[in-house]
């Protein structure tokens, strides 16, 4: 018999061909070993639905049971290494998963077993991955929100005090509008001497 030894960190995946028996008699359903507890996520916009993420086997966690698929065949076990048990009725949460279910958002965080099979009644219950989710949501707009607004920003006052007034080109002369007498005002005449009469001759 050949055995396929796949390593992840602390964990370990063993896998019998197809065609080898495992616990539940049918035949075909590849074995899987987990040495440790493994970790676990939420899967977004599902009704609470778990899988492991450390694994390429999909392994899903749902209302304190483990449900795998094989050749269009689905399994049930109390336990995350079995024994499985060919079953007709899945749930619907199940079956219903998003393709892309392994692309995890950084939002979700890993779940350890113990965490999951003491609270995950409560967290369904009270929805707390989607309240959690909504926060980090929330979180991160307002992030890219306050960097928005920081490119936006008026420079300060002093930043604005410091700055050279603008001066005319060279060689443009600044003039000062002559302002047209008003009618009725009397006519300023000039102090001036008026140097265009001739000088008396003597």
């Amino acid at each position: 018999m050949i055995f396929f030894l796949f390593f992840l960190g602390a964990l370990t995946f063993t896998a019998l061909p197809p065609g080898d028996s495992d616990a539940s008699g049918s035949g075909t359903l590849p074995t899987v070993i987990i040495t440790r507890p493994p970790a676990a996520v939420v899967i977004p916009e599902t009704r609470y639905v778990y899988f492991l993420p450390d694994f390429e086997e999909n392994i899903f966690f749902y209302h304190g049971s483990w449900y795998r698929v094989y050749l269009d065949e689905w399994y049930k076990s109390k336990g995350y290494n079995g024994p499985w048990a060919r079953v007709q009725k899945v749930p619907e949460a199940v079956m219903k998963l998003p393709a892309d279910f392994r692309t995890v958002p950084p939002v979700q965080e890993r779940i350890s077993y113990r965490a999951l099979k003491k609270n995950w009644r409560v967290w369904e219950e009270n929805k707390y991955w989607d309240k959690k989710s909504q926060k980090a949501r929330n979180k991160e707009r307002e992030k890219a929100r306050g960097k928005t607004g920081e490119e936006t920003k008026e420079p300060p006052e002093a930043v604005l005090k410091e700055r050279p007034k603008e001066t005319p080109p060279q060689g443009v002369i600044m003039e000062t509008p002559m302002h047209p007498v008003e009618d009725g005002a009397p006519e300023v005449k000039s102090a001036a001497p008026d140097l265009s009469q001739e000088a008396p001759k003597q």
